[in-house]
């Protein structure tokens, strides 16, 4: 299972093994803050308790696409 916590302690030792170059570092690096970044905003909405549905699951039936 994925946590916060994993994510730093694992991404760390990521981060200085898995670029060759310095533009693949670079490249590693904006990739840090992106995933930073929606974590931050998916505990800022778990937080504000905002809520989704899914409109394309069984909430609208269509009739004609049921087996009766």
């Amino acid at each position: 299972m994925k946590t916060f916590s994993n994510e730093i302690s694992a991404g760390i030792l990521l981060l200085f093994d898995y670029p060759k170059n310095p533009k693949e570092f670079l490249w590693t690096i904006q990739l840090y803050f992106a995933r930073l970044y929606i974590y931050a905003k998916a505990f800022k909405e778990i937080e504000q308790n905002k809520k989704y549905n899914d409109s394309w699951r069984g909430e609208h039936e269509i009739k004609s696409t049921s087996l009766d």
